[in-house]
């Protein structure tokens, strides 16, 4: 194997790849729950999992108690008050967010870069869009965890072109 990679490719390749998850609360509920319980259960010789997510409390807690990273992201509350109801309102009513948006998913782009990532994974429909133009900038892949059913609509048909879009990459 030495003739055919180098020192740095056997290197990376031996190493544990490190995933990072994203979440757009740093709250404890059902999803996050569920991401700790994934987490605790990785194998660590394979895999290193880090954590971005807006602002400080429960959930970054729980990952740096078990010893992992942690990247904070800016807590814009507008961005995060975005809800569904507020998309199926109409286009335009979405549009306000799209500044914080792009801003949130290159501070997740650069936490992937910081901690190494191979893999991006999303968490929650609002990090299915910031990872998703967070892969897009970075290049590397990425899982969404979809954790929600989402009723016929504007925001299923937004969803469903984003998945596509990030799919596409």
């Amino acid at each position: 194997l030495a003739l055919l990679f180098s020192s740095e490719e056997m290197a990376e390749a031996m190493s544990p790849a490190t995933v990072l998850y994203v979440d757009h609360v740093a709250a404890l509920s059902g999803g996050e729950r569920s991401l700790l319980d994934l987490v605790r259960a990785l194998d660590r010789a394979r895999f290193l999992p880090a954590l971005a997510c807006p602002g400080d409390g429960p959930l970054p807690a729980a990952f740096r108690a078990l010893g992992l990273p942690v990247h904070p992201l800016a807590a814009r509350p507008d961005l995060f008050e975005v809800s569904r109801r507020s998309l199926d309102r109409g286009f335009f009513s979405g549009l306000k967010w799209i500044p914080g948006t792009i801003s949130t998913a290159r501070e997740v782009a650069r936490a992937a870069r910081a901690s190494g990532a191979r893999l991006i994974v999303s968490n929650s429909l609002k990090a299915h869009v910031l990872a998703s133009l967070a892969s897009w900038m970075t290049g590397l892949p990425l899982i969404w965890h979809m954790r929600d059913c989402l009723a016929p609509g504007r925001t299923a048909h937004l969803m469903g072109l984003l998945a596509r879009f990030s799919a596409r990459r």
